[in-house]
């Protein structure tokens, strides 16, 4: 099947942008992401992980301000970069990486109950 582009906001595939006014997935009106505008960039891991995580945390400075979803468009995009470079092993987003923190140290010892205060994580696991 080919897809004409994908949601800028999950990351949907989307087979035509006819008609469209929404996500059919998560009910977005941001303006999706066109197949044909898709580009290669020649970054270092870590110039895009210091993007990536002051990305982050401007989406929560606006949510903070009553923008919904900015930080969730951000994970979005990081998740899909950090797919296509498996063999990384930092993460790209400081949410990610606290929680691949807690998945080791609670690997090693279960009964490690680990909290944080940073936004992105909700039990655990990064939303």
């Amino acid at each position: 099947m080919k897809y004409e582009g994908f949601c800028t906001d999950c990351g949907f595939k989307l087979e035509s942008f006819e008609n469209l006014e929404k996500c059919p997935n998560c009910d977005s009106s941001s303006v999706p992401c066109d197949y044909k505008d898709q580009v290669d960039v020649n970054i270092n891991w870590h110039e895009l992980r210091i993007l990536c995580i002051w990305a982050e945390q401007w989406g929560h400075m606006q949510e903070k301000e009553g923008s919904i979803g900015a930080s969730g468009t951000i994970y979005t995009i990081a998740h899909k970069i950090q797919c296509q470079h498996p063999n990384m092993k930092l993460p790209l987003t400081l949410s990610s990486e606290i929680t691949s923190l807690k998945k080791i140290l609670q690997a090693q010892d279960p009964n490690i109950n680990i909290t944080t205060n940073i936004k992105g994580i909700k039990n655990g696991k990064m939303i």
